[in-house]
């Protein structure tokens, strides 16, 4: 797709959901050091990542984007994320900039903000369901002895 090409609004959509799944897939690798509930927690690097793609802080280069959101996972957890997350991290971050390019500026401030919150939502819903199994599991402990 050239600079000037729109996509569909059925691609748009498509692409939009892709890069929604590829970073909460990403994100399944994330664990903070000090776990809470914030957005900030939630969201870890990738709520960092949005920012510098919007100021176009590397302009259409996918490799830096991906150094610094891995650069920052290993700052916040220390450890890197596994083959499979950067992969998956890659593969948004390919299509989030495929994505800017057929859309104009406000249109893809946007798209960010909805994938953003569309992530935390996701994430948020897979904490609290882990959490809620955790407390069955207790209590079944308890109920036991």
């Amino acid at each position: 797709m050239s600079e000037r090409e729109q996509p569909s609004d059925l691609d748009s959509k498509k692409l939009l959901e892709e890069i929604q799944e590829d970073l909460f897939t990403y994100l399944q690798s994330y664990r903070a050091e000090a776990e809470g509930f914030s957005k900030h927690s939630i969201m870890g690097p990738v709520g960092k990542l949005f920012p510098q793609v919007l100021a176009k802080r590397f302009g259409d280069n996918v490799d830096a984007y991906v150094g610094y959101v891995v650069n920052i996972h290993r700052q916040q957890t220390g450890y890197l994320p596994s083959v499979d997350s950067i992969d998956s991290l890659k593969n948004a971050v390919s299509k989030l900039l495929r994505l800017k390019h057929g859309l104009s500026e406000r249109e893809f401030v946007r798209v960010v903000e909805t994938i953003d919150y569309g992530i935390f939502e996701k994430k948020a819903h897979l904490i609290m369901e882990l959490g809620q199994k955790k407390k069955e599991a207790e209590k079944g402990v308890e109920q036991h002895e």
